[in-house]
């Protein structure tokens, strides 16, 4: 009797139902799984046996040699000229980049083919009719309000509405 495939649906967590039919697609899942899970294990391991020699080799400031000190904080330099060079780089290089970008587009073709003049007439259509409305109004109120004073003025009895 073989033991081996109750070993591992037992360590893989799962029994034998009733369903569709294993492929060799899930012997592959499977596999790749169990080596994820050595190798996340395996570094976790390695990890826990290293870190207090890398915590001691990772901050200078405990560095046994002076020397070695001294390398570290010239390629400290090193590293930030660098990186401001490379700055210095993107910020010359980017608006260039994007000039020749924008030069070989043809604007003006993107916005016939967007009807540019269409999409500002609608978008500035309602606008206008809500101005024009309330032009409306407001010289409706104008003239109610002349009508008023003429008729105090005349002493005529307030106007039929």
């Amino acid at each position: 009797m073989n033991r081996f495939p109750a070993a591992v649906a037992r360590i893989a967590g799962m029994t034998a139902q009733p369903g569709p039919r294993a492929t060799a697609a899930d012997v592959v899942l499977a596999l790749t799984v169990f080596g994820v899970r050595g190798g996340v294990w395996a570094g976790e391991a390695l990890l826990r046996t290293v870190r207090p020699a890398g915590d001691l080799v990772w901050h200078t400031d405990r560095w046994p040699s002076e020397t070695l000190r001294l390398l570290a904080a010239t390629g400290l330099r090193y590293r930030r000229h660098a990186m401001a060079e490379a700055v210095r780089c993107y910020h010359t290089a980017l608006p260039v980049i994007v000039a020749d970008v924008l030069g070989q587009l043809d604007l003006a073709g993107i916005a016939r083919a967007a009807d540019v003049p269409r999409i500002v007439q609608d978008a500035t259509a309602s606008v206008v009719s809500e101005n024009v409305r309330g032009v409306r109004v407001q010289a409706y109120a104008a003239d109610r309000a002349v009508a008023r004073w003429m008729d105090r003025v005349l002493g005529r009895g307030p106007a039929a509405e």
